[in-house]
């Protein structure tokens, strides 16, 4: 980017967070800037295992002990952020390799498998059962196939959703590392070594 710029969103990082941010706030007739210090797509979006679960990592727990009221809203998130690939996927036709397997959680002892047993119902979402029963390698003691998800070839899919921001009315400037942030309180000016973007 060279210059200043003028618009009524910025959005900071080209990954697929900030893609899909600016391709949606493009289709609601927003006028919009995207800023990425490299390739939109690079690190972590394209650079992943693949999988698109509804899963939470380490934050059940955490949400557990400190955020008991909220467990329910970021599980209807996730389901809701793996229903949002598919239909992106799907509508516009981006060749990502999808496979809609569900994905399987393994427990290694006993122990695990127990607990894993104890705190999942088999039902139309998921199946809980032995290794046997799951179809997986006898050295696990049994596990969980959730049911809605997948896997994708990730970097096929960061460049599809980069093509179709880059197609899109968005401004996309690439290898434009932001410098610094001010917030005027009702506007925000973003600083990029080739000049300024100033959205309000």
């Amino acid at each position: 980017m060279s210059g200043d710029v003028s618009c009524e969103v910025v959005v900071i990082g080209g990954g697929l967070g900030g893609m899909s941010a600016a391709l949606k706030l493009a289709e609601l007739g927003k006028d919009v800037v995207l800023l990425e210090a490299d390739v939109c797509g690079w690190g972590a979006s394209a650079r992943n295992a693949g999988y698109v679960t509804p899963t939470l990592g380490g934050m059940p727990w955490i949400v557990d002990r400190f955020y008991k009221d909220r467990t329910r809203d970021l599980f209807r998130f996730a389901n809701t952020a793996v229903t949002f690939t598919e239909n992106l996927i799907a509508s516009r036709a981006i060749d990502c390799e999808y496979e809609p397997t569900g994905f399987v959680a393994a427990a290694a002892t006993a122990a695990g498998y127990r607990r894993m047993r104890a705190t999942t119902k088999s039902g139309r979402r998921s199946t809980v059962g032995s290794a046997e029963e799951i179809g997986i390698p006898p050295t696990f003691y049994g596990g969980v196939h959730v049911k809605k998800g997948g896997a994708l070839n990730p970097g096929k899919f960061s460049l599809g959703v980069r093509e179709l921001v880059r197609a899109s009315a968005a401004r996309v400037f690439e290898q434009t590392p932001v410098q610094r942030v001010t917030d005027a309180h009702g506007s925000v000016t973003v600083d990029v070594p080739g000049g300024k973007v100033c959205a309000a």
